[in-house]
């Protein structure tokens, strides 16, 4: 043992800390290890020091002592200064015959500390490195740093084999079966698209979304009135086409009343001729009726304005009602069998980051200042009890001085629907916006107020009118997301076996998803107990629902709605006033969850779950391309659609999903500890998808507000790939596809990495990067694929490349 052995300790502990810092995936050794291993080494130095110090002094003493009893033979002893001293040691050890030369250049080096002490003794001498010569202190940190530096080296060595063995349950994955090829019409669209859709020259290994993705990328061109292009804009273009197809057929005289108001509305709004005749005449006469805007209007009065009544006005023709203060019907979290109203904060058309860009005009400036004001930054939203603040309605009425909620809540739902009075139970998501909201209107001009709440009604009903007016909303959303052109005019305006097929794969995941939350150690029993309810209870709505399809359904709920087929401008105003007295007569009505009209959407591209419901959704509309193909292998469903199963299901047990208990209410059934490990585990994904950076736009991801969607894809995956081994084991293995050379989990990989194949615009992009919740699709692929070992295992991906880091996020 040796004080170069505890020097080269301490530039170990170093070498790991920085190694860890900057490499938190390649070093498997816990901080607190590394932090004991630190202090052990630095209590050596102390103990060392300490001894050194006495031992010097000692021996001082003892030189002193004996220089006054010397003879004057000895020539030596008025030798008073240090190179005499130096000399007196070196003659001492000559005339002993006890030094050679190498003992004296030390005690030329050391200063005479353990060279005098043998002179004197007429000993041998020893080295600093003695280990007869260490105090019992220091002897036994010694042995402690021995020990701790061989436990190091032996857990790198156990991580590694650990994480090279075979994994869990699951066996090897199996060869691809010689000459065993689909070679179906769908098998070979299916590996067509694969190819097409691979950069085969990338290391599957060092990045599998170029790997799986990169010819996509190459090859696909946005087009001009888009602002990207994925998987998900293709079905739905795809989509859309096959309705365009509908609603320009000529119908029949059986048709229901229903379906020729659809095709009225969407004549009237090709009907290019009608609308350049009537130009912007709709819109002007629209905004007088409303009160007047005050950029257009010369005669119009501040005294006669009042913000209620122009509300009021707006709720009356059809508008929206929540350019100042949001206000809406909604379900109460803790009681989701009832509704409740609602009061948050407004949105004021465009996000902030756009907001403090400024404008030129010197009238949409006093727009602008006064959104500046009102707009609150963006705090954390994703904790849902703190956006639960119940309160009466006339309690309200203190957060807004001078305003009478009741009679303000009256005048927007109106006398024919329904009215309230002052003890009506409310939620406030966000109180301090009320009472900001009452200080901005006190201060601002009247003449401010009006003009944003005008130009609100103006700059959305663009779309409805002539083609001027349509090139100015372009020429903004042109510059907002670089898209040079707008989308053809009609744009803007499945089956029993697929069922059985989904239904299927959801049981095998949620079978999967049971048994990892029987498994996993950091769970408390009760807690676990309450998440394997709540994985039972959530219940599916597949494809659409069978009510849909019963045409006195739709004529019963569309009762009341008037289409006139020539001014599509009219059109809309009444399909919007239809909409908000549909939904504001729901105030008294018990929530019926299983209400087919909840899930009566079938033509939209996603999926959904629902904490409220607590309920998985997936459209018809997504049933289809990439997702989901009945007559493709089942590897191939599994990791796509499979995949976006798994990621609904775990959303209920995400950071957000979690604050809901089985009936979906907002209820806190997570016992502490178990929480408290939740949320270190969700911080390690937190981390790693916050150090990811765009390089297209060089913006790094926000992990917070990405952290829900992160766990489900991650956890989704896992539960995905579970589900098709347990597949495959019951079915045998399925053939491979032509033209790839890979086997059955391999296909499965590539499948789900398909998903997310996808081109953006670069201001979109990085708008979604900087607002949204999901991240790019590239990081969706390299961050789940790299923190599950299975990945890695099916494609031999050695430990420490990017796709197979040594320490891995997990939550599920």
């Amino acid at each position: 043992m040796s004080e170069g052995f505890v020097r080269d300790s301490l530039f170990l502990v170093g070498q790991l800390n920085a190694f860890n810092r900057k490499y938190l995936y390649k070093i498997s050794i816990p901080k607190k290890f590394v932090l004991l291993l630190t202090k052990v080494s630095v209590l050596f130095y102390i103990e060392r020091k300490r001894r050194v110090k006495k031992t010097c002094c000692k021996r001082e003493r003892e030189r002193e002592k004996k220089n006054k009893t010397r003879q004057p033979s000895d020539s030596f002893e008025t030798t008073t200064d240090f190179k005499g001293t130096k000399s007196l040691v070196k003659s001492s050890f000559e005339m002993s015959g006890s030094s050679n030369g190498a003992n004296a250049g030390i005690s030329e080096s050391k200063a005479d500390l353990v060279s005098v002490e043998a002179a004197d003794t007429n000993k041998p001498s020893f080295s600093i490195n003695s280990w007869s010569r260490r105090t019992s202190l220091e002897r036994l940190l010694l042995c402690i740093c021995g020990i701790l530096v061989l436990l190091i080296v032996v857990m790198i060595i156990l991580s590694i084999v650990r994480n090279e063995r075979p994994l869990g349950p699951y066996p090897q994955p199996p060869a691809p079966i010689p000459h065993s090829k689909c070679t179906t019409p769908d098998c070979i669209a299916s590996a067509h698209s694969l190819l097409q859709n691979m950069n085969p020259e990338v290391d599957p290994c060092d990045d599998f979304y170029q790997f799986a993705c990169g010819g996509f990328e190459a090859r696909s061109r946005i087009a001009d009135d888009k602002t990207y292009k994925s998987q998900f804009s293709i079905i739905g273009d795809e989509l859309d086409e096959q309705i365009r197809d509908i609603l320009e057929s000529n119908g029949t005289e059986n048709d229901s009343l229903v379906f020729n108001q659809v095709r009225s509305i969407y004549q009237a709004c090709m009907n290019e001729d009608s609308l350049e005749g009537l130009g912007l005449e709709p819109m002007l006469k629209e905004l007088k009726s409303l009160g007047g805007w005050p950029v257009l209007d010369s005669n119009w009065k501040e005294e006669d304005f009042d913000w209620k009544e122009t509300i009021y006005k707006f709720r009356a023709s059809g508008h929206g009602t929540g350019f100042l203060l949001s206000y809406f019907i909604t379900t109460d979290m803790k009681n989701s069998t009832y509704r409740v109203m609602g009061f948050d904060q407004a949105s004021l058309g465009l996000s902030r980051e756009y907001l403090v860009q400024g404008f030129e005009s010197e009238n949409v400036n006093y727009y602008y200042s006064y959104m500046q004001k009102v707009a609150v930054l963006l705090e954390e939203r994703r904790n849902a009890s703190k956006l639960y603040n119940p309160m009466k309605l006339i309690d309200v009425d203190d957060l807004m001085p001078g305003v009478n909620f009741t009679d303000y809540v009256n005048g927007i739902l109106t006398k024919d629907i329904i009215q309230v009075d002052g003890n009506e139970r409310v939620i406030v998501g966000t109180p301090i916006f009320i009472k900001r909201l009452s200080t901005i209107l006190n201060e601002e001009p009247k003449r401010n107020v009006a003009n944003y709440l005008l130009w609100r009604i103006a700059s959305q009903g663009l779309f409805v009118l002539n083609k001027a007016a349509r090139e100015i909303s372009l020429e903004y959303r042109k510059n907002v997301t670089g898209t040079p052109a707008d989308a053809p005019r009609w744009k803007k305006s499945v089956w029993e076996d697929a069922k059985h097929n989904m239904m299927e794969m959801v049981k095998y995941i949620k079978k999967e998803f049971k048994k990892i939350l029987q498994e996993i150690t950091w769970m408390d029993e009760q807690t676990r107990t309450r998440a394997i309810n709540k994985l039972a209870a959530i219940k599916e709505y597949i494809a659409y629902p069978e009510e849909i399809m019963k045409v006195e359904n739709l004529e019963e709920l569309y009762k009341g709605l008037k289409i006139n087929n020539n001014t599509y401008f009219e059109n809309e105003k009444s399909l919007s006033l239809w909409s908000y007295s549909y939904l504001w007569k729901k105030l008294r009505e018990k929530i019926d969850k299983t209400d087919w009209k909840r899930h009566a959407e079938p033509a939209v591209v996603n999926a959904f779950y629902s904490s409220i419901e607590n309920s998985i959704q997936f459209p018809a509309g997504i049933l289809q391309g990439v997702f989901f193909n009945k007559n493709r292998p089942h590897y191939m469903n599994y990791g796509s659609i499979g995949w976006v199963i798994g990621h609904e299901i775990t959303h209920g047990f995400d950071d957000r999903g979690r604050q809901s208990d089985s009936n979906g209410n907002l209820n806190d059934w997570w016992e502490m500890e178990t929480k408290k490990k939740f949320l270190e585990k969700a911080q390690c994904i937190i981390w790693q998808y916050g150090n990811y950076t765009s390089k297209a736009v060089n913006v790094s991801l926000n992990g917070v507000n990405t952290q829900g969607e992160n766990i489900a894809d991650n956890g989704g995956l896992k539960e995905a790939y579970r589900a098709y081994v347990s597949w495959e084991s019951v079915h045998g293995q399925e053939n491979s596809l032509p033209g790839l050379n890979f086997n059955s989990r391999q296909l499965f990989w590539l499948s789900a990495a398909n998903n997310w194949c996808s081109k953006f615009r670069p201001k979109v992009l990085k708008n979604r990067i900087l607002t949204g919740y999901h991240s790019p699709g590239a990081f969706r692929v390299r961050g789940t694929f790299s923190n599950l070992k299975e990945f890695s295992q099916d494609f031999k991906c050695p430990l420490g490349t990017n796709m197979n880091p040594i320490n891995k996020c997990e939550v599920w």
